[in-house]
């Protein structure tokens, strides 16, 4: 029992990084004896990972045709962000009493990075350390549910932003750079309302952003 789980596992992880990496493309489909092959494990714990990525929203299975990977149309995305607004806000609010100086210090440290992979057009790097920066607010909030959550669409968001667009124009990246900093003010604070309005705020830039 305990293998098997273990090949479940390697399968989805195996599965994950290749969506998240590009080598799936979005409309792929899966072919399952290549990709068993591939990853040399058996059918059934691929299958068994192609029902978690497909209950997880990267897998479509459409019947009597198979496994493709989902695409994301932007509506799609739009509602998520409608989502991450609210929650991401909710994780600004728990956060702003009880982060630390040395969590302060890393989100800067991320921003700065933000900044050098902006400098360079580096659009991948970019969105994961976007990415990061909104993880590491939301990993202070001691909610596990909440992290669990904004954990399966900051996948999701990730793979829209890389494959569906360019790299942000330079206007949008200074007003996101604006922004974030003004999230780290927030914080700093320790001003719960303040916190989640400022977070709110830029969720809906961001996400009138995603629509230029």
């Amino acid at each position: 029992m305990a293998k098997r789980k273990t090949l479940n596992e390697r399968a989805y992880q195996e599965l994950l990084n290749r969506i998240l990496n590009l080598r799936f493309k979005p409309g792929e489909k899966i072919i399952e004896e290549k990709v068993s092959r591939q990853l040399n494990v058996s059918r059934t714990p691929l299958r068994e990972a192609l029902r978690r990525l497909e209950k997880e929203g990267f897998i479509e299975n459409i019947s009597r045709r198979g496994c493709y990977i989902k695409k994301i149309s932007e509506e799609e995305m739009l509602k998520i962000y409608e989502v991450r607004e609210v929650l991401e806000g909710l994780a600004a609010r728990l956060a702003s009493g009880k982060i630390t100086p040395s969590k302060l210090k890393e989100l800067k440290k991320i921003i700065k990075e933000m900044g050098n992979y902006a400098t360079k057009k580096d659009r991948v790097k970019y969105a994961e350390k976007d990415l990061q920066l909104h993880q590491a607010i939301i990993s202070q909030t001691d909610n596990p549910l909440l992290k669990q959550i904004m954990g399966r669409f900051a996948l999701q968001i990730k793979t829209f932003r890389i494959v569906s667009r360019d790299f942000p124009a330079e206007s949008e990246v200074k007003e996101a750079m604006k922004e974030h900093n003004e999230i780290i003010n927030s914080l700093e604070s320790r001003s719960p309302a303040l916190a989640e309005r400022t977070v709110r705020r830029h969720i809906r830039n961001a996400a009138k952003r995603l629509k230029l």
